[in-house]
């Protein structure tokens, strides 16, 4: 998992994966007006998706990871609160990877939970288990983006 503030990132020396400096640089452009649902970036193997959701209370949400893609979080407007831990191993309650590309579980020992306001993102990888959509205050709407890089775009297959 990576987190960070977009803007930043070309000073702070961090070498990034290629297909994840193209998500970023996305990113740091303007946004405002792009309507929610998906928008296609370079076909399947990277996209965004646009939602406008209200977060809801830490106790609930899904927790979730993903195989055949990484998962660039970055909140536009409101504040969010999204759930890691590490997966070690635990056994997804529910697989819709066919569907969705998601493995369900219930939640894990000792989460670590992230704060994003406007302008952070997260980077969730196959073995990082999250939970987005959570606040620690009064649910409240949020505007998101999460951009999804296919994981062979990381390989040199795409």
């Amino acid at each position: 998992m990576i987190c960070g503030t977009l803007g930043r990132r070309r000073d702070d020396g961090l070498f990034l994966p290629e297909p994840l400096a193209r998500a970023l640089a996305f990113l740091d452009g303007d946004l405002s007006a792009l309507p929610a649902g998906r928008h296609a970036l370079e076909d399947e193997a990277l996209y965004a998706v646009v939602a406008e959701a209200e977060t809801g209370p830490f106790g609930g949400g899904e927790w979730e990871s993903h195989r055949r893609y990484v998962d660039v979080q970055c909140l536009l407007e409101g504040e969010e609160w999204i759930g890691w831990a590490p997966d070690d191993g635990l056994s997804p309650r529910r697989d819709a990877l066919d569907e969705e590309d998601c493995l369900y579980y219930d939640v894990p020992p000792s989460p670590t939970w992230i704060r994003l306001l406007p302008g952070r993102y997260a980077v969730f990888f196959p073995d990082d288990l999250h939970c987005p959509l959570r606040t620690a205050s009064t649910p409240s709407p949020i505007r998101k983006i999460v951009v999804k890089i296919a994981l062979s775009l990381f390989r040199g297959e795409d």
